[in-house]
């Protein structure tokens, strides 16, 4: 078996957006203090993660919709996205 070279890096966001997957995983989560986050249809609580991830040889195409709803907490959902790359030196890949 051939192994493969991943990058995972994290980003937060504070607005709603569409995020390009491109990925074997991805991964949401809302802090405690956070507001509820509505991804693609499917609401995330403060506190609560989801976790979508692929079997080998499989890469998530999927853009995902953030759209925060409104509440007393903070707009703040952190996405990680675990990626496949040629160049492990390679930035910038959201």
């Amino acid at each position: 078996m051939q192994l493969i070279k991943t990058l995972t890096e994290t980003l937060s966001y504070s607005k709603s957006t569409i995020i390009k997957s491109d990925c074997i995983a991805i991964q949401f989560f809302v802090p405690s203090t956070g507001n509820t986050v509505t991804i693609n249809s499917i609401p995330l609580g403060a506190g609560e993660e989801r976790i979508i991830s692929m079997s080998s040889p499989y890469i998530d195409t999927t853009q995902y919709q953030l759209i925060f709803n409104a509440g007393a907490g903070v707009n703040e959902c952190y996405v990680s996205k675990t990626v496949i790359v040629d160049n492990p030196n390679e930035i910038g890949l959201y």
